[in-house]
Order: structure tokens, then C-alpha cells, then sequence
């Protein structure tokens, strides 16, 4: 007997198969999150917040209005990538609180990082935190 086969059926399912992986790739990637190091972004953000600041808690207020006003052109302006969020709040001897952040999603991990701010003339002190996810 002569078993003359094709091999189409094997083919046609390992077509299927491939087909079904790309499609389980497609839908689930947006829920993919691949672990980012926030460290350089929390770093640059430390360092355009400053430099914004100037020292003054005028313009520390000033930024966290332009934040609630124009959260993307702020956003744009401190070159923070489009897939990040950040929020900060400013605390100066527990009498001044300066808060900027909107609602911040529960089930995501943020990354914080707190720095000692000098101003006015170094004659005041706060606590800068910087908030990322």
C-alpha cells in the first residue's frame, strides 16, 4: 500500500496556530506592561521641576496651576514621555502644601521620589515629592 501524503493538514494547522498567537498578541498588548525603569524620568523631572521653581513659592504655585490648566502642554513642556503620568506636591515646614495630582490610578505601581528644596534665598526649606506611573 502506498501512503502518499500532503502535508496541507499540517501546514493548515500550524497556519491556525500562528494566526491564533498573533491574535492573543494583538488583543492582550495594551495590558502588557513591561517593567520601565522610572529612575532617569523621576531624575529629569527633578531637575526641569527646579529649574521651573526658581526658587520662589510663587512659581511653585504657578506650575501647579499650569498643571490642572494644561496638564499636556506642561507635561510636553518638562519632556515627560507620552506613556508616563506624573504629579507632584511641595511641603514646606508642614505650613505650605502645594498639591498637583490628579486621580491617580490603584492598581498601578508609582514610583516617588522626595527632595529637599531650598527657597527664598535659602532661607526656607520644603520637601519636593515627584510622583510617576
Amino acid at each position: 500500500m502506498n501512503k502518499k501524503g500532503s502535508h496541507v493538514g499540517f501546514i493548515l494547522s500550524f497556519a491556525i496556530f500562528i494566526t491564533f498567537i498573533v491574535f492573543l498578541f494583538v488583543v492582550f498588548n495594551p495590558r502588557i506592561n513591561f517593567k520601565q525603569n522610572k529612575e532617569p524620568i523621576l531624575n529629569h523631572l527633578e531637575t526641569e521641576l527646579l529649574i521651573m521653581f526658581d526658587s520662589d513659592l510663587t512659581n511653585i504655585n504657578n506650575v501647579a496651576n499650569e498643571y490642572y490648566d494644561d496638564y499636556e502642554g506642561l507635561k510636553a513642556n518638562l519632556e515627560v514621555p507620552e506613556n508616563v503620568e506624573f504629579a507632584f506636591i511641595f511641603i514646606d515646614d508642614g505650613i505650605e502644601n502645594i498639591v498637583a495630582e490628579k486621580d491617580v490610578p490603584e492598581d498601578i505601581n508609582i514610583y516617588t521620589k522626595e527632595v529637599l528644596v531650598l527657597y527664598d534665598d535659602n532661607k526656607k526649606a520644603g520637601f519636593l515629592t515627584i510622583k510617576v506611573w
